[in-house]
């Protein structure tokens, strides 16, 4: 059988309605938990990396439980190189744009207050070398993985078997309300969808997780690059 028709055989496999209804309460779990989560009970819950980690949890599914190969969610080796350098070229842009909006505070709505007490930060200027230097590693590998497998790897193609390319707009909206964004309040949710319009797009076209870890890397890791130079 052609390698192309395994493929669609493995994702309709995957793709299923009973997945999806068991991805959509994967997300909106953690988000009431983060949102129920107080100082004192339930701590992890409120470090970003603990939530995002939970992301890759749905890999299990498709490779351990549905025996698939991960290309199914977007991990091919094809012109990975050229991928990944493509999106640094395509992140670069938008989070320019980002920068320009913020700064010349063009949309008065996004300065509105958080949704909730918003996860606690270190500013960039206050961290060692060193520190930068881990930060940017961990910005181009751990939330990439995560939530790229997650959004568009598994959320958006199952989206898009069922509504076309709608489905890169309702991917973003869940992605916009992922409780690391719900933290960051108006502006942080804004700016998700955004971004996962924009990542849902690159997706939809290359169905390669290469030009996507390298956006995101590059959108997270912005402030800290700038700081190294």
């Amino acid at each position: 059988m052609p390698k192309t028709k395994t493929m669609e055989k493995d994702r309709k496999n995957v793709f299923t309605h009973k997945f999806f209804a068991i991805c959509l309460t994967y997300v909106f779990s953690i988000n009431a938990a983060y949102f129920l989560s107080t100082r004192a009970a339930v701590m992890l819950i409120k470090k970003p990396y603990w939530v995002t980690l939970q992301f890759v949890l749905p890999t299990v599914y498709v490779v351990l439980i549905k025996k698939n190969s991960m290309e199914v969610l977007g991990y091919r080796k094809e012109k990975a190189i050229k991928g990944y350098l493509a999106g640094l070229a395509i992140a670069l842009p938008l989070r320019l744009i980002e920068d320009h909006v913020k700064k010349e505070n063009l949309f008065s709505f996004l300065s509105a207050h958080q949704f909730w007490t918003s996860i606690e930060t270190i500013p960039v200027e206050e961290l060692s070398l060193s520190q930068k230097i881990l930060a940017t590693l961990i910005c181009f590998t751990v939330p990439p993985m995560c939530e790229e497998t997650f959004y568009r790897g598994f959320l958006q193609q199952y989206l898009e078997k069922r509504m076309g390319k709608c489905g890169i707009i309702v991917q973003a909206m869940l992605f916009a309300v992922n409780p690391l964004h719900l933290g960051q309040g108006v502006a942080g949710v804004f700016f998700a969808f955004y971004y996962g319009i924009a990542l849902g797009a690159v997706f939809y076209f290359s169905r390669s997780m290469a030009p996507l870890f390298s956006m995101h890397g590059m959108v997270n890791a912005y402030p800290v690059l700038l700081s190294l130079l």
